[in-house]
């Protein structure tokens, strides 16, 4: 519980790796109750301060619709995102979630993942 407490509070001022931690703790129900929207939440917020980890957990809650409606369009800008960054298991899923694309959603696609790359990845890049 204290743990918990702690990470929550680290969360709330806006640490992206509490966030990210914060996110796959409710995601899989381990010291809180099992909540994909609360999920979903942190990970957005740590994605957006360009944690790949996230970014990659996103992808997999847009293809599957934990938390968020199903969108295939954000599950691929998200994960290609965590791709070009070297997430493998980000690699992985790529196939199944472009086989579900029509080729006018993946261009849809591509130009989501080029906005969010310059929002959400490069101004967290190290020099």
């Amino acid at each position: 519980a204290k743990a918990v407490y702690w990470l929550s509070k680290s969360a709330e001022q806006g640490y992206a790796v509490a966030q990210s931690l914060l996110g796959a703790m409710y995601y899989e129900g381990l010291g809180v109750p099992k909540d994909d929207a609360k999920a979903f939440h942190w990970f957005r917020k740590a994605a957006e301060q360009g944690d790949v980890d996230a970014q990659y957990n996103l992808g997999v809650m847009y293809y599957e619709g934990e938390g968020v409606p199903k969108d295939y369009v954000q599950a691929y800008a998200w994960t290609i995102i965590a791709v070009v960054q070297g997430h493998e298991d980000a690699k992985h899923n790529l196939r199944g979630i472009t086989k579900r694309l029509k080729s006018g959603q993946i261009i849809e696609g591509q130009v989501l993942e080029y906005e969010y790359w310059k929002k959400y990845v490069v101004p967290f890049q190290k020099d």
